[in-house]
């Protein structure tokens, strides 16, 4: 990769080449083409190249060039203080706007009005389609492994703008910008998975070198007859491939229009040959192998997994709302006197004498009297004799068996409104499990989209660097993943390796992609075995944790801190409402569950939710846990705070306290969980700090002077010292309190 202060060269010089390219005659547009579309932090370097350019010309056409630059330059400038990045091809638009009426004016005292007007206004449009054209060439995500059709358009526009930039320039009468084209051509032909790619390249060449000078027609159809010619024998070996070139392009030569042009034409075709034959990975180059899917192929496949979890994710999301809708819209159990009183008359009345007068002469006043009887408070102890109606008392001849029934019945009421309830509970429980796994599987479908194609380019050079060490490759792969970490796979015969070989071949990993990777992970399947290397991340995490019970025993706060497969370090703080062993269990079970699902690739917010199902349905006591969760990716620096209910937390960089809080409240009170996210950009050294609701008992300027005293201390004695300046400043000890420190430092050098 190129230095930045070398690219900002590279910018200046090939602003100042390009200006220098006539097109259609005495056109320049191809240096202001590329400075109104270069990056902003590459325009002031590309503007100095452009301008020193421009002064080489008459004073009239410079003045129309460096008026287009101050005109870019200025709309630039305005456009970032007012921090706005939408529409900037109106920028460009202007300053070709500009650049059109300026040159006009100049040209008037030349040539005619419409003279000038009108090549004036070809060059304006010139330069705005330059511009337009290489934009989306700034904008490629280099290094590309594999690209659609904009992508492919953009490439096309770069490469006919370099040759033509470089086409009036010659070495030694050889034109370096016809060799250029021919190199391309000849990797396009030999490396291209599409075949097309090469005639491609060739028409472009030869519609950019017609455009600087019809000279050049005599080279354009060399190279596409060449191009063609190679494309017939992209098969063969390197040396049938590159005399196949050349004995194409020899079509060209014959239409030279002089034998020294003849002559030149034939040594650039030559010159090319050798060229390619020194470029690495060439000759054992294969064309689109079938044993290894290409970049396309990998990208299709990737689109069809992450669009399979996504359809996997609404279905789950289907049936969850759907759940919840037929549970919200289930009738409660009917409950009115006149089913009381039937039941009672089935239990107590069957083979009662007077059940006739009861039950149909006087219906109405027996079951008025029920009524009465529903209205009336529930018993704990049941509904003793002496508590019935009057008038069911005096008419019945067996009161306490009368009451028995009516106990059983009201007995019977509550176990089925128990039972109603819970499975409420459990079906609402259901549908946030259901709900969960389908923000997980969404989550997993970004994850697997967004991963980076292989690095083909890199993985040819592994191939090389292991066949020079006596390995048969049998098929190697480089990306990187979500998480930012770059992961090599490398598939050799099944042979045993030992740990000096293993230590190795991981040296020689980290010496071609400049970066340090873990051990190799062994896998072997019988007739092969891959190795894995994973980058290391370039930070480390260190924690510390201080605890003090409120009742010297058992402390109701529960941390868990631990790395996860994907880079990154989590920190759980669960703080279990109360003291002692009862509310030691939640807060135990909160942090255990949280940290298998994290560990599972859950986020926090998911995670949560299904431990909120847990302790929700664990018991019908009091199961709120107050819940911190700090995950932070050690290959970029990024953290995410998640806080549900738990205290305010800290963040200590360069001696400044800054705080964290949320108005949220605990898991396991509610059916849905009420929290909120916060993400903090870390640097190296900055430290962390998740503390219980026990340390802010007397509030946080006890706490922040404590971390202020303590800031240049190890991490152990610094959750020591807060935990014990909170102690003594609270002696009551009505609550635990706990201290969780973490740092963010630069990982160590292998």
């Amino acid at each position: 990769m190129l230095h930045s202060g070398m690219l900002h060269i590279l910018a200046a010089g090939a602003a100042f080449i390009a200006s220098f390219a006539p097109i259609f005659g005495s056109l320049h547009p191809l240096g202001m083409g590329l400075l109104l579309a270069v990056p902003n932090r590459f325009f002031p370097m590309a503007a100095l190249g452009a301008g020193a350019a421009s002064l080489f010309f008459g004073l009239h056409d410079a003045a129309a060039y460096l008026c287009c630059i101050l005109c870019s330059t200025i709309l630039r400038l305005f456009l970032a203080l007012a921090h706005r990045t939408s529409r900037p091809f109106l920028v460009q638009a202007a300053a070709c706007i500009v650049f059109g009426v300026v040159r006009t004016v100049f040209m008037m005292s030349e040539t005619s009005f419409s003279s000038g007007f009108f090549t004036a206004g070809a060059e304006s449009l010139l330069i705005f389609g330059t511009y337009f054209l290489l934009s989306g060439f700034f904008a490629l995500p280099f290094p590309l492994s594999a690209a659609n059709r904009e992508d492919r358009i953009s490439l096309c526009a770069a490469f006919c703008c370099a040759v033509a930039a470089l086409a009036p320039y010659t070495v030694f009468s050889l034109s370096p910008a016809r060799i250029l084209a021919a190199v391309c051509i000849l990797l396009a032909a030999r490396c291209g998975c599409v075949p097309s790619d090469a005639v491609i390249a060739a028409v472009c060449t030869c519609a950019a070198l017609c455009a600087v000078d019809p000279f050049h027609l005599h080279a354009g159809f060399s190279l596409a007859c060449a191009a063609v010619a190679a494309l017939i024998f992209r098969r063969a070996s390197p040396f049938a491939f590159a005399l196949a070139f050349f004995i194409g392009g020899l079509s060209g030569v014959a239409c030279a229009p002089d034998p020294d042009a003849a002559v030149i034409l034939c040594t650039e075709l030559v010159l090319s040959c050798l060229l390619l034959s020194f470029m690495p990975g060439i000759r054992t180059a294969s064309v689109c192998s079938s044993g290894a899917p290409s970049g396309t192929a990998v990208r299709a496949q990737q689109t069809a997994l992450s669009a399979q979890l996504e359809t996997v994710s609404e279905a789950f999301c289907f049936v969850g709302n759907t759940m919840r809708t037929v549970c919200d819209h289930l009738p409660l159990p009917s409950e009115n006197a006149s089913e009381l009183a039937d039941a009672v008359a089935e239990r107590c009345c069957k083979n009662c004498g007077k059940r006739m007068y009861c039950w149909v002469d006087c219906a109405d006043e027996t079951y008025e009297a029920f009524a009465k009887l529903s209205a009336q408070a529930v018993y704990p102890d049941g509904l003793p004799a002496t508590e019935l109606p009057t008038l069911l008392r005096r008419r019945c001849q067996m009161p306490i068996r009368l009451t028995n029934a009516i106990n059983s019945v009201f007995a019977e009421r509550t176990a089925r409104r128990v039972i109603h309830a819970q499975s409420r509970r459990t079906r609402a429980a259901l549908c946030e499990q259901y709900q969960a796994f389908s923000l997980l599987l969404a989550e997993l479908s970004r994850q697997v989209y967004c991963t980076d194609l292989p690095d083909r380019r890199k993985a040819q050079k592994l191939e090389q660097r292991f066949a020079a060490l006596g390995l048969d490759v049998l098929e190697s792969n480089a990306a990187v993943d979500a998480a930012g970490a770059l992961s090599v796979g490398v598939c050799l015969p099944d042979a045993p390796l030992s740990q000096a070989e293993l230590a190795r071949l991981k040296a020689e990993v980290s010496h071609i992609f400049r970066r340090s990777f873990f051990s190799a992970q062994c896998t072997h399947s019988g007739v092969a075995v891959q190795l894995r290397f994973i980058e290391q991340p370039p930070l480390r995490a260190e924690y510390a944790v201080c605890s003090l019970p409120a009742d010297g025993a058992v402390c109701a706060d529960v941390t868990e801190c631990f790395h996860d497969p994907l880079g990154k370090f989590h920190a759980v703080l669960c703080d279990g409402m109360g003291t002692g062993k009862a509310a030691a269990v939640g807060g135990t079970l909160c942090a255990r569950l949280m940290r298998e699902l994290l560990h599972a690739g859950f986020c926090a917010q998911n995670a949560a939710k299904l431990v909120n199902i847990a302790l929700t349905l664990k018991s019908d006591d009091e199961n709120a846990v107050a819940l911190d969760a700090l995950c932070i990716n050690l290959y970029t620096g990024s953290a995410e705070l998640y806080k549900a209910g738990g205290a305010a937390s800290f963040l200590l960089r360069d001696g400044r306290i800054l705080a964290y809080d949320a108005d949220t409240l605990p898991i396991g009170i509610l059916g849905t969980v009420t929290d909120h996210r916060e993400t903090l950009p870390l640097v190296c050294g900055d430290t962390l700090i998740l503390v219980s609701d026990g340390v802010l008992c007397t509030g946080r300027e006890v706490l922040c002077d404590a971390i202020l005293r303590a800031q240049n201390e190890s991490l152990e004695a610094f959750c020591r010292s807060c935990a014990e300046t909170a102690r003594s400043a609270c002696p009551q000890k009505s609550d635990d309190i706990t201290v969780l420190a973490v740092r963010l430092c630069a990982a160590p050098a292998p």
